[in-house]
């Protein structure tokens, strides 16, 4: 009984979240674009973008040295301060709400020798 009732509310769950994707609006920001479908990389980045993915990479960047070495004395604030600045430039490039993976495509383009897993 315990069984049925929880698979029905999941059941209602979908529902309401189905509903709610359907009457979501488009995005606003414009479609994501990469150097390999322009041939003038200017009109692929712009500075403000360019800005951004910099920004996000420092990000990426403190994040790993903070994982590296969680006890030392400036990570925490370090950390802080790379998560704002790559807010405020992401936001201001219109990338907040892009997905990880296209963000990571533009980090590879503006730093081709950037690995991951290094």
């Amino acid at each position: 009984m315990i069984a049925l009732a929880y698979l029905l509310s999941v059941a209602v769950g979908i529902g309401v979240l189905a509903v709610a994707l359907r009457h979501r609006p488009a995005p606003a920001t414009a479609p994501f674009l990469t150097r390999r479908q322009t041939t003038d990389k200017d009109a692929a980045m712009d500075a403000i973008t360019r800005e951004g993915v910099r920004a996000y990479y420092r990000l990426i960047k403190a994040t790993a040295a903070a994982t590296a070495d969680p006890w030392h004395p400036g990570a925490n604030e370090t950390l802080t301060n790379a998560a704002y600045e790559a807010n405020a430039a992401l936001s201001a490039a219109g990338l907040l709400a892009r997905p990880t993976h296209e963000l990571m495509a533009l980090v590879r383009e503006e730093f081709p020798g950037y690995n991951p897993a290094a």
